[in-house]
């Protein structure tokens, strides 16, 4: 799945563990959404981040307090207002306050 250049979603009304599926698979994308009404889980990396955004390497989560992100790796965080920014190796993955967030 790839996008357009210009700011793409990806609406994960599902858990998604981008650390199982090829780095190919999914590009050129800004945000990820979680906020289905579900409780949703999205598992993802340092390569992960990298391929499926754009030049800019970040990559922004939505979700509320029902979702989760795993994040794979020595993430820091970097900021926080309203989202907190976890960074690695050159990526952003900023993630909206209410979501857990849990570093592996």
């Amino acid at each position: 799945m790839g996008g357009p250049v210009d700011f793409d979603t990806l609406v994960a009304d599902f858990d998604l563990d981008l650390t199982a599926i090829g780095n190919d698979r999914i590009a050129n994308i800004e945000r990820v959404d979680l906020t289905s009404g579900a409780s949703n889980t999205l598992t993802l990396n340092l390569d992960d981040v990298l391929a499926a955004t754009d030049a800019n390497d970040t990559l922004i989560v939505e979700g509320d307090s029902a979702d989760a992100v795993n994040l794979v790796g020595a993430w820091t965080v970097s900021s926080a207002d309203g989202f907190t920014d976890y960074v690695l190796g050159g990526a952003t993955v900023s993630i909206e306050e209410d979501v857990d967030v849990a570093i592996a």
